[in-house]
């Protein structure tokens, strides 16, 4: 029983948008954590500048940053899963309808009367 069994063209698109996700979310993540990396270098200017409120406030932004910058990537990453697992789905449902077409046509040839 070799069937030839098609990948539905809505899953490769489920897939490609699954990728792109990942790539997304990957960025965010790098982002979030250069920008906690390299805003410390700029912190003493600030300082001189402003004076301490300044400081707070950017010690503030930067840890809201480096926060929302790992829940943006979690949820980007978890709708990536959820693409590819829909993929996932498209594919085996198109099999199961193509085995539920043979099987049928099958039990049809047996209860044919002669």
């Amino acid at each position: 029983m070799n069937h030839k069994r098609s990948i539905p063209v809505l899953s490769i698109i489920l897939y490609g948008l699954a990728a792109v996700m990942l790539l997304a979310a990957i960025s965010i993540l790098l982002t979030a954590l250069a920008f906690n990396r390299t805003s410390g270098s700029s912190l003493p200017q600030l300082l001189e500048t402003y004076g301490p409120v300044a400081g707070l406030l950017a010690e503030l932004l930067k840890s809201s940053v480096g926060i929302l910058g790992i829940v943006f990537a979690g949820m980007v990453m978890t709708m990536s899963a959820l693409l590819f697992t829909a993929g996932q789905l498209l594919i085996h449902s198109s099999n199961l309808s193509q085995r539920v077409a043979v099987l049928e046509t099958k039990l049809e040839a047996l209860n044919k009367p002669e």
